[in-house]
């Protein structure tokens, strides 16, 4: 009870003591983002992905979330956003409330600092000069380069909370007494540091233990302080075990973890891509990142407007922008003052034991900086990260040299801050009792000052202070003007060209939208229950992007689904994928600058926003629920995001013909669940009638029922010719083509059936053709479809080649030219090495059904002279292949009095039953055949060597939309199921039990439960640290 009141004594101390302070950080913020906060529109930028998704997994520490980082980890820092979410479904709201959340969170830290800086070293009772103090050094805090870059990069309530984090535990462990306090304090702030953006605990390691043997050797109390700077890198086991522990239990199935944090490979090469910017001066003013958030530049860039792309720029991509005049002269001078404020502050003799061990870190840190150009360091660093279990953490955090440049801002905040107090330490005293011609000036502190006030021999003259303060303000104001433009101007440029790509926005410009886009989101933000959404022509999760409002699934093949019509399939695929709504856009938010987007309309296989806007409204199974602004949301029909499958499915193949598969098995009385690459399920393949099952398409089934082969086309005529040039095409006998496609001129000849071609085509080639023509004029052969749509076609070569040198050559085939005659219509290519003898050579290419014309191309590319002989073709048409989007593969065969059969085993037929005008599964021993008499359309066939197979149907498997993590399971009837992988990323569990309903399932995240109680555990470990931080100071002063 008396540690309650001591505690409520404190806070209303504390609120009546630093009410001004309260009132700045509160104010600072509102001032910063004044062009974001009090204008509509969404913040977009950097690598945080906004707005913030109302959604988050359970846990999935190895995935971003839209708070990015480690979600279950970072509730210590981002919980408001959870409560903000309960009072408005509005996006706009909850992102700027929680972004100026995290700038309050960032300046109460520094004002702590900022507090404990003044509070031991400042030395004057007048509180306004504490105040002012007190202010400089936040500000400066807020607006360094480096605070510049994080804030932009959303890095305000981590990275930023890690650098002065870093200030904070350094300075309590070289300036305080009570080393106790200094421990408590730094296990609080390192653990909650870990569990932020643990990428900077080894910066921690390295400021506790250098920072503590210099100021115990110093202060003759190395033990003492040595000991309990031990004790506080002991203690970050506990949050370094609870990332661990996330990282197992979230972690894929099948996976393994290997090492704690090993995200990416400590080398020399990493180092050298890392260390793009950097040159030895940069880090000095705290630039130098490979990339920045923000573009550094002086005040006078706001007069260029649309022009600033015009501005000389440095480092790629741009990141420090110098228009001329004088303006930019001051700012560079203040941007120089920074590091020298803080690196004079070693002069000062009464605070040079605590500025000493700073000094020592920062050189540390700078030389760590620069580790591409210091061969040593890279060598002790590399040995460093190949530690076991920890070593891939470090060389992880120190292949990023950017890293250390932030943490030289760390040292900036002290050394910086300590100049400052000494400036104002000090006071110009006059005597009067001395010569008006001679001033006796000496400096002494406020202690000797007052005595002598007291003896009534010196006056102060408080000019000075004034002096120091708007000396200072004017430095850290100016050289950072850009944190109170209001939108942080000018964003950072693409990091995809070179030169000054600099937009005229800021980091936080708001992108104003259409309000229906809005609309959007605030609807689906309103969905509370677990599903995925589609989401075309916006926002994706990823990075520099707008989140989707809820996860967006990743729909494999989706462009191949839409470019062919195939409607039915795209439903089925978004119902197993577990998507709820599916959303179209066509404002203009993919037109931001260094968006990057999961589907456009192109990469979704459509042309436009009309284009996808009929093909989902005339989808069976979408509903369509909103219309306005050329924005759409459908939601999917029968949607549940835990289903009974009876048939699991094991996709062995690599093609995109899996997208038939949920569909084409529904025809059949199956729901099934699909995995892929598993011991588990029934292995599917298809075209490949040698595994155990194949599914064989209509494209496929024509090239096997047979076909009536063309008669050869043959260079046979004894007509003999010859030529030169180049670029241009010439007949050759019997409606052959040669074209000449090189520079320079070459020589051709043909007699006795042999081509031979002597010239330079060793870069440019020379081809041999039938029917074709340099200006892109249908050639090959025509293929007649008759009244069918469509016909399949394949093209078979043969020829015998040489040459007078060893070389290659190549045949590509081809099919009607379109737009570019050179290679848009080209379908594969084949090279083949040719010697000084003939040697006999055998092509062929099956097209697909789309081709009215078939053609071929056989190049020389060799330095010398090549000879053909004997050159023929044939082509080859298969039964036709027409459309129906309504099957499962969108389109049939139509076989003409054919006989099915083959090796032993079962087969079903999925073809039409002309009586009832629909399609049908028919069964048959594929051994015995099956004969088709007339014309009959057929849409797959399914080959089954093992006939039991496909026999029995049982409900033992469970399908859910959760990821398929370590953490999921499946509970019913008091026993714990794993996951395996879905191909949609799901999760299946397999149960070997009868399911009477879904309701007895329950989807529980062991790891979660796991997770929680070690959280929970972590905040009463952190509660029990506060406890005795207040307890020790109750009882003793810092």
């Amino acid at each position: 009870m008396i540690r309650i009141q001591y505690l409520l004594y404190l806070i209303k101390h504390s609120l009546k003591k630093h009410y001004i302070d309260m009132i700045l950080i509160l104010i600072i913020p509102l001032i910063a983002l004044r062009g974001f906060l009090f204008e509509s529109g969404y913040y977009f930028y950097a690598d945080q992905a906004w707005p913030l998704s109302n959604y988050i997994y359970t846990v999935g520490i190895l995935s971003f979330n839209s708070l990015s980082g480690f979600s279950f980890s970072r509730l210590i820092i981002d919980w408001p956003y959870y409560v903000i979410t309960l009072f408005t479904n509005s996006v706009m709201i909850t992102e700027r409330v929680f972004i100026y959340y995290t700038f309050v969170l960032y300046l109460f830290f520094a004002y702590i600092f900022a507090t404990m800086i003044t509070s031991k070293f400042l030395q004057t009772k007048n509180k306004y000069e504490i105040i002012a103090v007190k202010f400089i050094i936040v500000l400066f805090i807020f607006s360094n380069f480096t605070s510049l870059n994080l804030i932009n990069d959303g890095g305000s309530y981590s990275d930023n909370l890690n650098i002065i984090f870093i200030a904070i535990i350094l300075l309590a462990f070289i300036s305080w007494k009570n080393m106790k306090m200094a421990f408590l304090v730094s296990t609080i702030l390192l653990t909650i540091s870990i569990l932020v953006e643990p990428d900077y605990t080894t910066f921690y390691f390295i400021s506790i233990i250098i920072g503590s043997i210099i100021a115990g050797l110093i202060n003759r109390d190395f033990i003492y302080r040595f000991k309990y700077a031990i004790l506080t890198i002991i203690s970050t086991i506990i949050p370094v075990a609870f990332v661990i522990l996330g990282l197992v239990l979230t972690s894929s199935s099948g996976s393994t973890i290997t090492a704690v944090g090993a995200l990416r490979v400590y080398s020399y090469g990493t180092i050298s891509f890392f260390s793009g910017n950097i040159k030895p001066l940069y880090p000095l003013i705290l630039i130098g990142h490979l990339w920045s958030t923000i573009v550094y530049a002086p005040p006078n860039i706001l007069f260029y407007g649309n022009k600033i792309s015009s501005v000389k720029s440095l480092m790629y991509p741009s990141q420090l922008l110098l228009p001329d005049g004088f303006i930019t002269y001051i700012w560079l001078l203040t941007v120089i003052m920074v590091p020298v404020i803080s690196l004079i502050s070693i002069v000062f003799r009464k605070t040079r034991k605590i500025v000493f061990p700073v000094i020592i870190l920062f050189i540390i840190f700078y030389t760590m900086s620069l580790v591409y150009y210091i061969k040593p360091l890279f060598y002790l660093e590399l040995h460093i990260s190949k530690i076991p279990l920890i070593g891939g953490s470090i060389g992880t955090t120190l292949s990023l040299p950017g890293h250390v440049i932030n943490v030289i801002a760390s040292m900036y905040y002290i050394l910086f801050s300590m100049s400052l107090v000494n400036l104002m330490n000090m006071h110009f005293h006059v005597d009067i009792k001395s010569d008006k011609d001679k001033f006796n000036i000496n400096i002494s502190i406020i202690k000797n000052y007052i005595e002598n006030i007291k003896n009534k021999k010196y006056f102060k003259n408080n000019k000075f202070q004034v002096f120091v303060i708007i000396f200072i303000m004017f430095i850290v104001i100016f050289s950072g003007w850009q944190a109170f433009d209001g939108t942080f101007y000018p964003a950072r440029a693409p990091d995809t060209a070179y030169g000054n790509h600099v937009a005229n926005i800021g980091g936080y410009t708001p992108l104003n939208i259409n309000s229906s886009v809005i609309h959007a989101y605030d609807f689906i933000s309103s969905q509370k229950s677990n599903f995925n959404i589609l989401w075309i022509g916006g926002p994706a999760f990823s990075n520099r992007v707008y989140a989707p409002p809820h996860p967006e699934a990743s729909i494999p093949n989706l462009d191949y689904i839409t470019s062919n019509n195939l409607s039915v399939d795209l439903y089925y695929n978004l119902l197993y994928s577990g998507v709820k709504y599916v959303v179209i856009s066509n404002q203009d938010i993919q037109k931001n600058p260094g968006a990057i987007f999961e589907y456009t309309f192109s990469n979704a296989g459509f042309k436009s926003f009309t284009q996808a806007q009929s093909f989902l409204q005339n989808t069976t199974g979408l509903k369509e629920i909103y219309n306005k602004y050329q924005v759409d949301i459908f939601e999917v029909d029968n949607f549940t995001s835990i289903y009974t499958s009876n048939l699991l499915l094991n996709y062995e193949g690599n093609n995109i013909y899996e997208v038939s598969l949920p569909y084409l098995f529904k025809t059949l009385g199956y729901n099934v669940a699909i995995t892929y690459d598993n011991k588990y399920g029934l292995p599917v393949n298809f075209d490949n009638n040698s595994k155990d099952i194949s599914i064989d398409t209509p494209g496929y089934l024509s090239t096997l029922v047979g076909s009536t082969e063309s008669p050869y086309f043959n260079l046979s005529s004894n007509k003999t010719i010859s030529g030169a040039g180049h670029n241009y095409a010439t007949g050759l006998p019997d409606n052959f083509t040669l074209t000449l496609w090189v520079n320079n001129e070459a020589y051709y000849s043909y007699y006795n059936r042999t081509i031979k071609i002597t010239g330079n085509a060793y870069s440019n080639g020379v081809s041999v053709s039938y029917n074709g023509s340099f200006d892109g004029g249908a050639g090959g052969f025509y293929v007649n479809s008759n009244s069918i749509n469509s016909t399949v076609v394949s093209l078979k070569l043969t020829f015998y080649a040489k040459a007078s040198v060893n070389g290659t050559g190549s045949v590509l085939f081809m099919g009607e030219p379109r737009s570019n005659i050179y290679t848009d219509n080209v379908y594969s290519g084949y090279n083949f090495n040719v010697s000084n003898s003939y040697k006999k050579y055998t092509f062929s290419y099956t097209f697909p059904a789309i081709e009215k014309y078939v053609d071929f191309r056989l190049y020389d590319s060799t330095n010398g002279t090549f000879y053909i002989n004997n050159l023929s073709c044939r082509y080859i048409p298969y039964p036709h292949i027409s459309e129906n989007s309504t099957l499962p593969f969108g389109n049939f065969v139509t076989l003409n009095n054919t006989l099915l059969n083959g090796n032993n085993g079962s087969a079903l037929i999925y073809m039409e039953n002309s009586t009832m005008n629909n399609y049908q599964w028919v069964k048959f021993n594929f051994s015995k055949g099956l004969y088709l008499k007339g014309y009959t359309k057929v849409a797959a066939l399914i080959l089954i060597k093992n006939t039991s197979l496909l026999n029995n149907k049982n409900t033992s498997i469970i399908v859910s939309i959760y990821p398929s993590l370590r953490e999921y399971r499946a509970s019913y009837g008091g026993k714990l199921y794993s996951s395996i992988p879905g191909i949609y990323g799901n999760s299946i569990f397999i149960i070997n039990k009868s399911i009477a309903s879904l309701n007895d399932i329950k989807i529980i995240t062991k790891g979660k439960v796991i997770m929680d109680v070690f959280y929970i555990g972590i905040i009463i470990y952190l509660a029990v640290l506060s406890y005795f931080v207040l307890d020790t100071y109750r009882k003793n002063k810092i």
